[in-house]
Formats: C-alpha cells, structure tokens, sequence
C-alpha cells in the first residue's frame, strides 16, 4: 500500500516527467498516458488522505480582509494661494 509521502514524491515525478515533455514540445499523445498515471495517483492520495494533492487551506474571509491592504488614499495637491 502506498503511503502519502510515496504519492507525493510519484505525483511530483511524474509531474516533472510532464513538464519536461511539454518543454521539449513532445506531442500530447506522447505525454497524455504520464498525465493519466498522475491523476490516479492523486485520486488514489485523496482516497488516502482525505484531501486533495496541493489543495491550499482556505483562509477565512474575515483574515483575508485584515491581512489584505486597504486602497490607497488619494494625494490632494498643495492649493497655492
């Protein structure tokens, strides 16, 4: 049985596999059965882990609005008189 840490090393192997055939412009046909093997991988982590490969934990709304900046505030010109 395969364990998360093997998944996630499998998934980024064959992730990399992927993207060194795009780079070389290898045809899809030629990189799609990698991709399949992929996602079974992270179907089969998911079913392990409960979680799905890479998903960020969402922050809550109310974090994003504090951590987030607010809008700048506009320059008045100086008024010369």
């Amino acid at each position: 049985m395969s364990t998360e840490e093997e998944l996630t090393q499998k998934i980024s192997d064959l992730g990399a596999q992927i993207a060194a055939a795009k780079k070389e412009g290898k045809p899809k046909e030629e990189w799609n059965p990698v991709l399949q093997d992929m996602l079974a991988a992270k179907a089969k982590f998911k079913e392990i882990t409960g979680k799905d490969f890479g998903a960020q934990p969402k922050k809550k709304e109310e974090e994003t609005k504090k951590d987030a900046p607010g809008p700048a505030k506009p320059v008045r010109p100086a008024i010369k008189g």
